[in-house]
């Protein structure tokens, strides 16, 4: 069976702010497809991206990276990345990679709002 990621984007705060909500398995089969995504809104002057991850099934390390590189990119460029992520299996993922706390992990989109807007 095929990994399948399905990604829509909405702009917030006059396309300042990104929301990319994600639905699926985030491995190496589909990591790409966010990628890409995200690479689109950095080269149009996005910078502050919430990636809500709360109906993503699997995440592998594939995944992971392009969260933590795409978090660098943000921040180098004066913005931020926050991911909502609940699921116990994703949270483990992170905290195996030792990625936890390098990511902004906010547990609802309001707490990831709230992050990316005072910054």
């Amino acid at each position: 069976m095929a990994s399948h990621l399905d990604i829509s984007v909405t702009m917030q705060d006059d396309d300042a702010l990104a929301v990319l909500e994600c639905k699926g398995n985030l491995d190496s089969y589909t990591f790409e497809k966010l990628d890409n995504t995200l690479v689109h809104l950095f080269g149009k002057g996005c910078h502050r991206v919430l990636v809500d991850l709360t109906d993503v099934t699997h995440i592998s390390s594939a995944g992971a990276g392009i969260l933590l590189s795409s978090y660098k990119v943000a921040q180098d460029n004066g913005g931020g990345l926050a991911v909502v992520a609940t699921s116990p299996r994703l949270l483990e993922v992170f905290e195996m990679l030792g990625i936890a706390t390098m990511l902004n992990l906010a547990p609802d989109r309001d707490s990831g709002f709230k992050f990316l807007r005072a910054g």
